[in-house]
């Protein structure tokens, strides 16, 4: 099975990588160490999509891409050698950018799922919040709203990521199809 992860940035991404990398899903990330150090983004799917959205420029993640640079080349060769690799095993990986351009990664993937995750404005607008330099709150929600109509625009299967921490990882099960291992932080007595 092929799963792609997509949503906005901080909205639970990492928690659906780290959930399927834990039900045994090669996610392409040699992940060592803990979040923050350890985003289960596969740095080959994120070349690709800063190729796509931005010919190869490293950029902020709340910039938004001005055009689209063909790398169906690119997301072939990528394919292959996953698909390779893989040997029929479970396999997938996450950006939140490919959110962005899933529409050239669609037709050239084998058959797979996605499952997308969205976070509410204000659990965004509260994490950059406590940022130490944050960002803009009206360019956050632009980009906010930018990703989230792609989501839309892809018929995407979504789950909330508010809700996920609140009851459990029951809508991402429903979607994939299989039982998974429950990976969120445990908050303890306050």
């Amino acid at each position: 099975m092929i799963v792609v992860v997509l949503g906005f940035h901080k909205s639970g991404t990492t928690l659906l990588a780290k959930t399927l990398a834990s039900a045994g899903f090669d996610m392409g990330a040699n992940c060592e160490g803990k979040y923050p150090k350890c985003k289960y983004e596969d740095p080959r799917v994120k070349q690709i999509a800063r190729d796509i959205l931005f010919g190869g420029r490293r950029r902020k993640s709340l910039d938004l891409p001005t055009t689209y640079c063909d790398q169906r080349s690119s997301i072939q060769e990528y394919i292959a050698i996953r698909e390779q690799v893989a040997a029929g095993g479970d396999w997938g990986f996450k950006v939140p950018d490919i959110t962005l351009c899933y529409q050239m990664w669609r037709p050239l993937l084998p058959q797979h799922l996605v499952i997308g995750i969205r976070r509410s404005l204000e659990g965004l607008l509260g994490h950059y919040g406590r940022c130490k330099t944050p960002p803009d709150p009206a360019v956050i929600r632009r980009a906010w709203m930018y990703y989230n109509y792609m989501l839309k625009a892809d018929l995407v299967s979504t789950v909330g990521f508010e809700d996920i921490i609140e009851n459990g990882i029951e809508p991402i099960e429903d979607i994939i199809g299989m039982r998974l291992p429950d990976v969120r932080r445990k908050r303890g007595p306050s």
